[in-house]
């Protein structure tokens, strides 16, 4: 009796050991790949999301998923994306990157997985300061409720960066707010030091900047006198000399605009 009990008992352990080493599977397959693993700053990046099922909705976030502004959800209707899904993006910032991803089929069955991917800087070229030297109306009144010998009729100037994104499921080039600076009251030292920002930027690409009068509560005027209220900054022409300063001219408005840069 004693034998069959110690059988007994070792048979149970058996039992427990192969149940905890039970690896629960996913309910469908998913992989996750690049064509590369290292890339440069704005370099467009293709992620290919492959499947043994109907893929409807994917949902891919750079900080896994800790905040909706680092998120993008794309669900499609009942046809799917098919077994083979593509997500472009590229990144401004350095060093590696996690990519999560949130997929689902048909069955509205989820599994997550990640992907990462190293940059580098290639030859992006930084922002390290921007100066506002001139612009339309400047030295002149703006905030019409003070009189002119009172120093707050000045523009209270602040400037905003757009920059082209890829849309992550087209391919499509938009642009997109990339930096916003804080205002400097009653025309100040219109002096931006924004290298501690790490403004990386491949200098094939060029930037859209406006510069607003900002009256607060989301309301402004521009101080860029002519649509489209915001001038195109070309930095190709520049990769050979690759000066230590650049200076963006519009004689016809009185705006000149001076960047300090470093290159690779």
């Amino acid at each position: 009796m004693k034998k069959l009990l110690l059988l007994f008992l070792l048979t149970s352990l058996s039992n427990c050991d192969s149940d905890s080493d039970t690896i629960e599977k996913d309910a469908f397959e998913l992989e996750l790949s690049s064509f590369k693993t290292t890339y440069e700053i704005d370099e467009l990046i293709e992620i290919n999301i492959t499947s043994d099922e109907n893929i409807i909705e994917i949902i891919g976030s750079t900080d896994n998923f800790e905040t909706n502004f680092n998120q993008t959800r794309y669900t499609t209707d009942n046809s799917g994306f098919g077994k083979i899904a593509k997500v472009y993006l590229s990144f401004d910032t350095l060093d590696k990157k996690t990519i999560h991803f949130k997929i689902k089929n048909s069955n509205k069955e989820e599994i997550e997985k990640s992907i990462e991917i190293d940059i580098i800087r290639g030859p992006a070229v930084k922002i390290k300061n921007i100066k506002i030297k001139s612009f339309y109306k400047i030295n002149e009144t703006w905030d019409s409720e003070f009189g002119n010998e009172d120093v707050n009729r000045l523009a209270d100037v602040i400037f905003g960066i757009r920059k082209g994104k890829f849309h992550p499921f087209d391919k499509d080039f938009n642009f997109t707010n990339w930096f916003i600076s804080n205002v400097k009251e009653n025309q100040g030292d219109l002096t931006w030091s924004v290298s501690s920002k790490n403004l990386y930027l491949n200098p094939n690409r060029i930037l859209k900047l406006s510069l607003v009068d900002d009256d607060g509560n989301n309301i402004g005027e521009s101080l860029i006198y002519d649509t489209p209220y915001e001038r195109d900054i070309d930095f190709n022409q520049y990769t050979i000399s690759k000066p230590n300063f650049i200076l963006y001219k519009d004689d016809t408005e009185n705006l000149e605009i001076e960047l300090e840069l470093e290159w690779p």
